[in-house]
């Protein structure tokens, strides 16, 4: 009886794909697991295939659609002490590995920016060493896309305290204290839509 498996499949070329699957690293037991796992679903066409007799089978009537799941987006703010530092590439590729990096910029913020940006912690001790932060270099912008990205990078990017962020996260490998953290990441929905906006307007691209 053959073995219902999904894979992913990037791009046309499935035939390579499949051989990878084969391998077992890019094989789910339903689409749901498939999405909650591919870190590159926007970017990815999912086939469905059947194993029999231990060859992988292309099932080209029952491939599924990219556009099947709504792609969420999220803003990354990668800051001062790490545009000053060597680890850019390093956090870019981070970052590339598990969502699609669909708009990137560098830019200079004003204080004017950095206070309407960090307005909700305006009465905070630590806002003015905050914008003081903010503004003293390059800050490179990025909008992530993908499945479930904001709770996703969330993880990756780690705890807001490098000293408390797991080893693995962009936080604990990068980060030195607060405010200096290496990165800033949208907590909701509602949160990127509004950054995005801020740090975009209509550089965004469609």
């Amino acid at each position: 009886m053959s073995e219902e498996k999904y894979v992913y499949v990037c791009g046309v070329d499935w035939q390579h794909e499949l051989g990878e699957a084969s391998g077992g690293n890019k094989v789910y037991p339903s689409v749901e697991d498939l999405k909650r796992h591919v870190s590159c679903w926007v970017d990815c066409g999912i086939v469905k295939i059947k194993m029999s007799n231990a060859e992988w089978v292309f099932d080209q009537s029952r491939s599924f659609n990219r556009n099947e799941t709504a792609a969420e987006e999220t803003l990354c703010l990668i800051k001062p002490d790490i545009t000053h530092s060597m680890n850019v590439g390093h956090i870019l590729q981070m970052l590339g590995k598990r969502f699609k990096i669909h708009t990137i910029k560098t830019m200079q913020m004003s204080e004017t920016l950095a206070k309407l940006f960090y307005k909700e912690h305006e009465d905070a001790p630590f806002f003015k060493r905050q914008i003081d932060f903010m503004t003293s270099g390059p800050v490179i912008a990025v909008i992530l896309r993908g499945y479930d990205v904001i709770k996703r990078y969330q993880e990756i990017m780690g705890n807001t305290d490098p000293e408390k962020a797991k080893k693995d996260t962009i936080r604990g490998r990068f980060g030195t204290n607060l405010p200096r953290n290496a990165v800033h990441g949208s907590d909701s929905c509602k949160s990127a839509e509004k950054e995005i906006q801020l740090i975009f307007g209509n550089d965004k691209k469609g």
